[in-house]
């Protein structure tokens, strides 16, 4: 059988294996369900079978209720669930279907502990993916987005059929006596991937009849250039997390181009947001700040940061020892112990004990003390801390009703008392100075 090829080649057992199959009743999902299903050794124990009825069309029960036969007559998990008309929105349905398909398989994987989750994508499907992609963008390293074996939530997303096409598919339900339900929207030439189906595909193929064996060494050789990237930066001083940004030095990277110094931080935020964002080429040794799809890149004093497009503030609370307290979705807490549950120290401040203190973001036009009792602007210690305008707002700052006493990553109460006691900082975020 092809699929245990597959699985051994790609070194995935299935011994004790638990796979959440995504199934829409069509003719490649109905083949592949049927598929794992003669893999597996327990099919009862080891298939899960997911379907959402979109509520796209009157008769899309249909779908639910052919699905549930088969799980029923195999004796397999199954479970549906709707995505009511209400929560349709306006424009943007194709985008936001797939969000709540996928939030949904997310929620079973980590309910039942799946190991892989395994979904019908087959061979046509990657060249309509590369088509669509060469037409809206043009940009490589989003034609990939098909990859036979990728990360998914706690799991591994499987894509076992990207060198069958539709039609054996098809033969094989047919040979097999596997029903399915053919979506008649998929027959309509209203969106682009169904008229790339309809007219540009079957020109291509009878130009060359191993149009799908060239998509998916397209998709290998890519992916083997993107290893290469990948292992290259990777050899890059790992950069820090400070202020929920991504942090490293300019001269980590001297050594690329500018293409590749822009190629470098989309690596970084995919590896941490798990997004593919493509920021313009720039000359990147100079300050400069671009935006792009939500997210932010910013070069400042010899630094950069990567980040979300957030624009974050806190009021000033006040606070109370050793009484945790939240700081822009964060956990703090200080107190004069040296340790606290759960929470890492992640820095300290001296004063005198039994002050009232207040937590909040920094106001604008803050001044802070210096050892000579001179005060100095706020905006020139985040500039020595290489802290840049957009993440200041960030930084927790802990005060009293007279003066400031710490700026995160920024500043402490620098003057001296030998009535000082110490105040330790306590937090569960991981970008914090350790």
């Amino acid at each position: 059988m092809e699929l245990t090829t597959f699985f051994s080649r790609n070194k995935l057992p299935t011994d004790n294996k638990k796979f959440l199959i995504a199934t829409s009743s069509g003719p490649d999902s109905m083949a592949l369900l049927d598929m794992m299903r003669r893999l597996v050794k327990d099919s009862s124990h080891q298939i899960y079978v997911a379907h959402i009825d979109h509520c796209l069309r009157k008769d899309s029960f249909l779908e639910s209720q052919l699905i549930s036969e088969y799980c029923d007559k195999y004796n397999l998990v199954f479970f549906d669930k709707k995505w009511e008309v209400g929560l349709h929105p306006k424009s943007g349905i194709e985008a936001s279907a797939r969000k709540f398909r996928y939030d949904f398989f997310k929620e079973l994987i980590n309910r039942y502990k799946i190991d892989y989750l395994i979904t019908a994508h087959h061979g046509d499907d990657l060249i309509e993916n590369i088509l669509l992609k060469f037409i809206r963008s043009g940009n490589v390293q989003e034609m990939n987005s098909l990859v036979e074996i990728g990360d998914f939530a706690s799991a591994k997303i499987v894509r076992p059929l990207l060198s069958w096409s539709k039609e054996e598919l098809k033969q094989y339900d047919i040979e097999n006596k596997v029903d399915y339900i053919q979506d008649k929207t998929n027959f309509e030439d209203e969106v682009l991937r169904n008229r790339l189906r309809h007219h540009v595909v079957p020109l291509l193929k009878k130009e060359n009849t191993d149009l799908i064996a060239n998509a998916n060494n397209f998709l290998n050789s890519e992916k083997a250039l993107e290893d290469d990237q990948s292992s290259l930066f990777s050899a890059v001083k790992r950069p820090k997390i400070i202020l929920d940004s991504i942090t490293g030095e300019l001269s980590d990277i001297s050594t690329f181009s500018n293409s590749q110094k822009k190629r470098y931080f989309e690596w970084l935020l995919a590896k941490k947001w798990h997004r593919k964002v493509h920021f313009p080429t720039q000359d990147f040794t100079k300050a400069l700040t671009l935006q792009k799809d939500g997210f932010e890149l910013i070069i400042y004093q010899d630094s950069f940061y990567i980040t979300k497009q957030l624009q974050d503030k806190a009021m000033m609370m006040p606070i109370s020892l050793d009484k945790p307290f939240n700081f822009l979705n964060k956990q703090y807490v200080v107190s004069l112990k040296d340790s606290w549950p759960e929470m890492t120290k992640i820095d300290y401040f001296y004063n005198i004990p039994d002050l009232k203190f207040y937590a909040g973001s920094l106001e604008n036009g803050s001044k802070l003390t210096l050892a000579d009792e001179t005060m100095v602007k706020a905006k020139k210690k985040f500039a020595q801390a290489k802290i840049p305008r957009q993440l200041r707002n960030r930084c927790l700052s802990i005060k009293t009703d007279k003066s400031i006493l710490y700026v995160e990553h920024t500043y402490r109460w620098q003057q001296y008392n030998e009535k000082y006691v110490c105040f330790n900082i306590f937090s569960n975020c991981e970008d914090s100075f350790k």
